[in-house]
């Protein structure tokens, strides 16, 4: 916990923590992206520069719950179709647009 704010997820890609940012906020939920990347330094330090998203702590199981619903069988947070990339809501079990299954 970082001044009333509460780690919600973790990874080392940006754009991916910009998604679940963005998803969340889409949700009614605050989020922020923590980023300790260093852009000077052009290789991978993978744990060593983690990327988190963070939201207040009083939303924490809010957020876990609209996080958890985007799992899909391999336990990756998907919020588009793997195949097109279409967004997808919670609970969907196939692609509106493409018909691929999301599980």
């Amino acid at each position: 916990m970082l001044e009333g704010w509460a780690q919600v997820f973790m990874t080392g890609a940006e754009l991916e923590a910009s998604l679940i940012r963005d998803n969340l906020q889409s949700e009614g939920i605050d989020a922020e992206v923590l980023s300790q990347k260093d852009r000077s330094f052009t290789v991978e330090l993978g744990d060593l520069s983690p990327v988190r998203v963070l939201v207040p702590a009083f939303r924490y199981q809010d957020a876990r719950a609209v996080i958890e619903g985007h799992r899909d069988a391999a336990g990756a947070v998907r919020f588009a179709c793997p195949a097109c990339g279409e967004a997808c809501d919670e609970g969907d079990l196939t692609c509106t647009a493409c018909g691929q299954a999301l599980t």
